[in-house]
């Protein structure tokens, strides 16, 4: 018989050389795997950096920097990455007026693999950012009201920070990134400065409004045929605002007085220049340390309208992160989304081009350049309130018009006033009746800006279940563009982190490749 145990030895052996190369080979490989991956992070991380700064002098500067700080394992730029890596850096190619190549190539040192000859490999990664024409155009448009408590508040505001932030990167300034800011509560506040987009017909004296005169809000719109109004049209002609105004409702009720709440004649008994009444509240300090709450006791013609007027759209980061540290808290009113989400949409339409400043005569971009995303961030608590605020005040005059349980004045006027819909008091109508009219209209708004394409996100803020519903959830479900622009956040962490995913697909957008 044959002596085989050579010939099996020989086998043997060639399968172990085998084996031991293959996991030598996958050793190797993944360190190129790895590298690739970090090499792509810190290319993205460039371009998009290149990309809010296309026409700045330190554009090449700032991109290389933000490279470094994403490949580098000691984040310097000293040529080393991950596993020993070597690449010279980042190199940026302007294509055209709005287009920009950014690319790098990374040597990996091989440490088994040298045997077949391989002493390195190289990886290379890419990306191309459109920038130039207006890059992104973004509204936030957030809730302000008390039902989202102290922690919700606090959230709101460094949430919406860290968006800005993100968005805006090491900028504090940029000629791609505008972004406006749409604090809301019952009513939104356009700013004073714009009296000449109010009807001719209003009366915005001090005669009517006393000493401290119009506050800068105004009521939604309505159509000629008594609808809402759910477009995108600049006010000229039917589409002009009427002044918000809370009439005075001294001596329209029988004097009264309640446990808890003193003595008073209806719900907003502020006197006239001087004349019967409670002399209405002096204007909010508006305070980034210590931010002001609109209490449930002011008085005056324009309770309930938020202190703070939006910020049109602005390429100062600073300037935005100022509005949103202004922001208080307002507990009278209600919450109506509609009318805070097509404010939002009217400082991002081209409609609207040069109507909020005169120096920014070609703001906001027209709609389908591909240069230019258009983007609107809602974050609220959800559930549409036309706020039955002042407890226990019924209208016993028919002048005020009559029935149990009236709402403060709204964007939409009171409950009462009937313009939505004919109730009998809100416990008598609101929820089964008036709330899916202002439901179904957030819808239609939304749909009305996606079909220009508007990308909508929604964070909804949803306290753990405890104050919205399905029909809340169900109507932000249907505003967003799509489920991964919907964000349900139980609790304030959730909101936080939920600002920080839309801020990464914003961010995301500027890449073309």
């Amino acid at each position: 018989m044959m002596d085989r145990k050579g010939a099996v030895g020989l086998i043997v052996g060639l399968a172990m050389f085998a084996m031991i190369a293959s996991v030598a080979m996958g050793i190797d490989f993944s360190r190129t795997y790895l590298t690739r991956v970090r090499l792509q992070t810190a290319i993205d991380a460039a371009a998009l950096t290149a990309g809010r700064e296309v026409k700045s002098s330190t554009r090449d500067a700032d991109a290389t920097l933000v490279f470094w700080q994403n490949f580098a394992v000691n984040r310097v730029a000293n040529g080393l990455g991950p596993v020993g890596s070597q690449t010279p850096g980042p190199q940026l190619t302007l294509v055209n007026a709005s287009t920009l190549n950014i690319s790098a190539t990374a040597n990996v040192p091989m440490v088994f693999v040298r045997i077949f000859g391989w002493n390195q490999i190289p990886v290379t990664a890419q990306a191309q950012v459109v920038a130039a024409g207006g890059g992104l155009e973004v509204a936030l448009v957030l809730d302000n009201t008390n039902s989202l408590g102290d922690d919700g508040i606090a959230a709101l505001k460094a949430g919406a920070t860290n968006l800005v932030e993100t968005v805006y990167g090491d900028s504090t300034t940029t000629t791609t990134t505008w972004v406006s800011v749409v604090p809301f509560g019952g009513e939104v506040n356009i700013g004073k400065s714009h009296a000449n987009w109010l009807d001719s017909s209003a009366n915005i004296s001090t005669l009517k409004y006393g000493k401290n005169g119009w506050g800068g809000c105004v009521f939604a719109r309505y159509t000629s045929n008594g609808k809402a109004d759910m477009s995108e049209n600049p006010p000229t002609s039917n589409y002009l605002f009427q002044p918000f105004f809370w009439p005075s409702t001294y001596g329209q009720a029988p004097y009264q007085c309640a446990y808890g709440w003193g003595c008073f004649y209806g719900d907003n008994d502020w006197s006239i220049n001087g004349g019967p009444g409670i002399t209405e509240t002096a204007p909010i300090t508006l305070s980034a340390s210590d931010p002001p709450t609109v209490s449930a006791s002011e008085v005056g013609p324009n309770l309930g309208c938020p202190p703070l007027a939006l910020l049109p759209e602005t390429a100062s980061k600073a300037t935005v992160e100022k509005e949103i540290s202004l922001m208080p808290t307002l507990m009278r009113g209600g919450t109506l989304i509609q009318n805070a989400l097509q404010t939002g949409w009217f400082t991002i339409s081209p409609k609207w081009k040069g109507l909020w400043s005169s120096s920014l005569p070609d703001m906001p971009y027209d709609y389908g350049q591909s240069s230019t995303k258009k983007i609107l961030v809602l974050m609220t608590d959800g559930t549409n309130q036309m706020c039955p605020c002042f407890f226990g005040w019924p209208d016993f005059n028919s002048n005020v018009s009559g029935g149990w349980w009236n709402s403060d004045e709204t964007a939409f006027g009171r409950l009462l006033d009937n313009k939505l819909a004919t109730v009998s008091g809100y416990y008598y109508g609101f929820q089964n009746t008036v709330r899916p009219i202002l439901d179904n209209l957030v819808i239609q708004v939304c749909s009305n800006m996606k079909a220009v394409g508007i990308d909508i996100y929604v964070i909804l803020y949803t306290h753990q279940g405890s104050s919205v519903d399905n029909a809340a959830i169900n109507t932000m479900k249907a505003c967003v563009t799509d489920s991964n622009h919907y964000f349900e956040s139980p609790s304030a962490a959730n909101m936080q982190a939920a600002f920080a995913s839309v801020a990464g697909q914003i961010s995301a957008l500027r890449l073309a490749q």
